[in-house]
């Protein structure tokens, strides 16, 4: 047990290792417990989350899939081929999903919009909707060229730019269709005599794309591509571009299409056309790098406000905001030209950024003060931070600044009065991966006919995260009880119909009262954790004050899609005010539909855009209401309409205006006035018993309403080939720009928050997929927290990802001490395909391993790679040997024991179809002799796991160089610490040294007679001096079974007249 030098390092009691700590048991003893770090199709990211079985990890991850990255061609998902191997032996699995940090620069943007001639419509050619939204593929290029030498300007080389991504498309013209038809009696989608594309019931829109593409070509070279917006047409917009970034070969790709809401106002005639040949309102790259470190917030508050905890706190000054709210005068601050000996006191100027400080008064006060350092050069002053005019230069904004509260950057131009927040960008996608959320759901209404107050009662997350858990389920809200304040929370399959509903869940009659057994975060669990979670697929945040405990659900907010009004840098859309996409929900009950097959909101019988559901970027989530699709509520008294500046809407001589929580400026969408009951023609009303009664919502079946997930985000940067986790990311080594001072780069930002994400490591970190990846095995990283017993990293190898792999080792072998790590090692370079004649040979697998430095018997490798039968995807696919491993290390511990080598004809089975390459016997004393272990073929008898090899190189603990060997001693530790952890705090007599000794020894002769070891000894020291420093120490000495590795035999042929006895 521990000596002295041990006892140094650790303060709190505990049972301490000589090798390293390991004071918590086993709580599954004599079961294999892996754990497993990777990329999945979806799930929940940086978490560790048990399964047992097959289908549980597919309910929580999905399944298995045969994508390559683009750039290694190695395999995207290892991991679920693990875990569903792996699962057949035990069921004990810990699985970490990874997600991206980083985001993505998303590029330039062109948006394909509609409008109809109607007079008064909504969409006029000056305002048309937006239906489309098209994107360049692209991707990063480690140097990629900007621009040409230029000796005239000292430039004397070409000009390359480091980790750069090139998109492929310059720009885009709607054309006419090569493919149209123009003949008597059809719909070529053409108005010769207008020239205008036009749309109709019968033909959605038929054009041309046209793409300059950005080829380095002095004269632009062009592609065309004829589309369609009928889904039934073989030229489908989605067929022939595709919606995915990373996959097709056209250099554009849609992001987003509208074609639900085309057709439905197609049909109500307010479109009609696309408009003539031209190039496609675009929104250009822009990067937002700020010179300046983010502020706070915006300054609000009067100086007298500040406290202690404020000094070094920043903000940023407004014409609008910093004002005085009882008079309209501008806050004060303080100015020091003395490098803050004295302060003068002065008005505010717009756009500067003022620091909190702390100064003492001639009379010993404690004053606190928005200050601003003032220096001169000759007699010019100088003003500390302010915001200069942003422009743009190689497609760099410096001259803006972030503001933490509210998520924004802002700027200052010249002409402007007041800085402003840049409401609209479609670049920035630069941000960590996302669940999904519902919009908040709202009450019933409050207040006067004209002045309607809503509230915010609650809303959805989903426990999943990144681009798929939008598309995992949904919410139905039913039996709403305005009398109890009760409801029906059904979580429903997003797939299902409301004439056939999949009920994934059901909570009956909760409510919105803290405290009650029916409480809705209780029943289903919060956000914020302080109510355990229930649900398996969602979360509940409730805006918990007084006006909730009285409300009943009645309606939710818009779904975001962008404040296409909004100011956005690099806009290049001429004079046209773009219009957010049409979005209906189901307001009207179908007669000849039962009432049990409809619901209000979101409704497959009306359709649903599920684009309106994408991730639009950071910009997009800024809770502005002119961003947001209309919002829906049950009560038809709400006016609907688009609402003025001031937040009113008026209709048919009726002024109204609707706020919630003090917010104005929502568009609402209510249930049809014209749903009533009989002859008695009341609008549906939400509310008490009365105020119900002659509506439809006298009967309680009818008040319900469905409503979506939207904005979940993977984080990671599409247009890179592979992820940016290999040694060059990490932020010691990339070679990326980052500003100093705001921490903010081109494709990678500063962590500032690195303790979320469990990065609890020293130095810088950034959010390269090296972070990503590392803070997914950090998961792992306390034994306190879980407990596993081997354990692998599907997606890096020590050749590509040295320096992550490292990091593993190092926290297998200093923080757990408890495990195997099952290293991959890479059979063909980065980029290489799958053939023999691209692998890397056996002694160039050696040699890589030696080149990668790794030196511990805490790790084992194998070589080569297994071709496997994916029966799921009707594939097949090359893997490393992990699979069959970890199998095989449960296998091993369920019929023999840990110190039994997980190799060889009985337990070293592997499930693939072949090995990547047959060894012959010298290529396996190669590898073996390297320290790798092998798959041996056998004619007509598959495959086998060949060696216990672990990866040690040191000669001075020979005796530890095997797998089996150290498996032995982690089952060997576990169990004495089981045995032992009841007398720490018992008194140190001989009493308790004599229970040590015990349980000790019994386990050390249960190893002998297990064949496990072949002797050993216990020596405690009970000395005076041991019992003074509150220590029981104990060295315990063992003598390993050695185990077979080599069976000669010889055969000797021998004359007939000889006899046996004679030899």
């Amino acid at each position: 047990m521990a000596n002295n030098s041990t006892k140094q390092v650790h303060v709190s009691p505990g049972i301490y290792f000589s090798e390293s700590e390991l004071s918590v048991a086993s709580k599954s003893l004599g079961i294999t417990n892996l754990g497993v770090a990777g990329e999945t199709l979806r799930g929940p990211a940086f978490q560790s989350i048990e399964v047992s079985t097959w289908p549980q990890y597919q309910s929580y991850f999905g399944g298995t899939s045969t994508e390559k990255f683009r750039g290694s061609q190695y395999p995207k998902y290892e991991l679920p081929y693990i875990a569903k191997t792996y699962l057949e032996q035990s069921q004990s699995l810990k699985v970490c999903r990874i997600l991206g940090l980083s985001g993505v620069n998303a590029g330039p943007a062109w948006i394909i919009t509609a409008w109809g001639d109607t007079i008064g419509g909504d969409y006029t050619e000056e305002k048309p909707m937006v239906v489309a939204v098209l994107r360049s593929r692209g991707e990063h290029r480690k140097a990629a060229f900007v621009a040409p030498a230029d000796p005239d300007k000292g430039i004397c080389t070409d000009q390359y730019e480091y980790d750069k991504i090139v998109y492929f498309a310059k720009n885009i013209k709607l054309v006419r269709s090569k493919s149209l038809v123009l003949m008597d009696g059809c719909n070529p989608g053409f108005d010769q005599t207008t020239n205008q594309l036009t749309i109709n019931a019968n033909n959605y829109g038929t054009f041309g794309l046209e793409v300059t593409l950005n080829d380095g070509s002095e004269t632009p070279n062009t592609k065309t591509y004829s589309v369609s917006f009928n889904p039934s047409d073989k030229n489908y917009i989605y067929n022939v571009l595709g919606g995915d970034p990373e996959k097709g070969e056209a250099e554009i790709y849609v992001e987003e299409l509208y074609d639900i809401a085309l057709r439905q106002l197609i049909e109500r005639g307010e479109l009609n056309t696309l408009g003539e040949e031209r190039d496609l309102p675009m929104f250009e790259i822009t990067h937002l790098i700020p010179k300046h470190a983010p502020v706070n917030a915006i300054l609000m508050e009067d100086e007298s406000t500040l406290k202690r905890n404020d000094v070094g706190k920043r903000f940023l000054y407004s014409s609008t905001y910093s004002v005085n709210e009882e008079d309209g005068s501008p806050l004060k601050v303080h100015v020091t030209n003395d490098n803050g000996v004295s302060w003068v006191a002065q008005d505010g100027e717009v756009g500067h950024i003022y620091t909190v400080v702390a100064y003492t008064t001639s009379t010993g006060t404690r004053e606190y003060y928005y200050g601003e350092y003032i220096t001169t050069e000759g007699e010019v002053e100088i003003n500390g931070e302010t915001l200069g005019e942003p422009t743009i230069s190689e497609e760099i904004v410096n001259e803006c600044v972030y503001v933490n509260n509210d998520g924004l950057y802002y700027v200052k131009f010249e002409e402007d009065s007041d800085i402003k927040p840049i409401t609209l960008d479609l670049n920035n996608y630069k941000e960590p991966y996302r669940y999904s959320s519902t919009p908040w759901v709202v009450s019933e209404i409050k207040g006067s006919g004209n002045n309607i107050e809503l509230s915010k009662l609650f809303r959805f997350h989903t426990i999943s995260d990144g681009d798929n858990s939008r598309l995992e389920c949904k919410v139905s809200i039913e039996n709403i009880d305005t009398f109890n304040g009760t409801f029906d929370v059904l979580i429903r399959d997003f797939n299902d119909t409301d004439g056939s509903p999949i009920i994934l869940e059901r909570y009956k009659n909760v409510n919105l009262i803290p405290g009650s057994a029916n409480y809705i975060a209780l029943r289903i669990g919060s956000f914020d954790e302080t109510y355990e979670t229930k649900s398996r697929y969602v979360t509940v945040e409730v805006n918990e004050n007084d006006s909730t405990k009285t409300s009943i659900p009645a309606g939710f907010l818009g779904f975001p899609v962008r404040n296409y009004e909004g100011d956005a840098l690099g806009k290049n859309v001429g004079d046209v005010k773009l219009q957010k996409p049409y979005f209906q929900y189901n307001t009207t009950i179908y007669d000849e539909i039962r009432e049990k097959k409809q619901y209000f909101g979101m409704s497959d019988l009306t359709g649903v855009d599920e684009d309106v559901l994408k991730y639009k970027g950071v910009e997009a989530y800024n809770d502005e209401p002119k961003g947001l699709t209309p919002s829906f509520h049950l009560d038809s008294r709400i006016l609907s309409g688009k609402p003025d500046d001031n937040g009113k809407v008026v209709s048919n001589g009726i002024e109204q205006t609707v706020s919630v929580d003090g917010v104005t400026g929502y568009e609402w969408v209510t249930v049809d006035k014209t749903n009533t009951v009989g002859n008695y023609g009341i609008e549906p009303r939400i509310g008490t018993e009365e105020e119900m009664y002659n509506t439809i919502y006298e009967d309680k079946r009818w008040r319900k309403f469905t409503v979506y997930f939207y904005g979940g985000f993977d984080g990671w940067d599409y247009y890179r080939t592979s992820r940016s986790n290999s040694d060059e990311f990490k932020y010691q080594k990339y070679r990326g720009e980052i500003d100093s001072v705001s921490g903010e780069g081109k494709n990678f930002s500063l962590i500032y928050d690195a303790e979320k994400y469990g990065l609890d490591i020293p130095g810088k970190a950034i959010t390269s997929d090296w972070y990503a990846y590392l803070a997914g095995i950090r998961q792992f990283a306390n034994p306190k927290e879980t407990d596993i017993n081997v354990f692998a990293t599907p997606g890096i190898d020590y050749v590509n990802n040295n320096l992550l792999v490292s990091e593993v080792i190092e926290m297998i072998e200093d923080e757990r001490a408890d495990s195997i790590y099952v290293i991959t090692t890479p059979d063909k370079p980065f980029g290489a395909g799958d053939t023999k004649l691209e692998m890397y040979s056996p002694n160039e697998a050696v040699a890589n391993l030696e080149a990668s430095n790794i030196d511990s018997n805490w790790a084992c490798t194998y070589y080569p790679w297994i071709k496997y039968y994916d029966s799921s995807n009707s594939q097949y696919i090359y893997l490393p040997p992990t699979k069959d491993v970890v199998k095989n290390f449960a296998f091993t511990d369920n019929t023999y024991a840990p110190w039994y080598a997980s190799a060889g004809w009985n337990r070293g089975l592997s499930d693939g179809i072949k090995s990547k390459k047959n060894l012959v016997l010298s290529e396996q004393d190669e590898l073996y002799s390297g320290r790798i272990n092998f798959i041996n073929n056998f004619a007509d008898e598959g495959m086998r796991i060949w060696g216990d090899n672990n990866l040690q190189i040191a000669e001075s603990n020979a005796h530890m160089n095997k797998i089996s060997k150290r498996r032995c001693l982690i089952r060997l530790r576990k169990l004495i610490s089981i045995a032992c952890i009841g007398l720490v705090f018992d008194p140190n007599d001989a009493t308790t040294i004599t229970t040590f000794r015990t349980a000790v020894n019994s386990i050390l002769e249960d190893f002998v007679s297990k064949r496990a070891i072949v002797d050993a000894k216990l020596v405690i020291d009970d000395s005076i001096e041991a019992r003074d420093r509150l220590e029981l120490n104990a060295q315990i000495y063992i003598k390993f079974m050695p185990n077979t590795e080599y069976i000669n035999i010889g055969l000797i042929a021998t004359p007939n007249g000889v006899s046996f006895d004679d030899i």
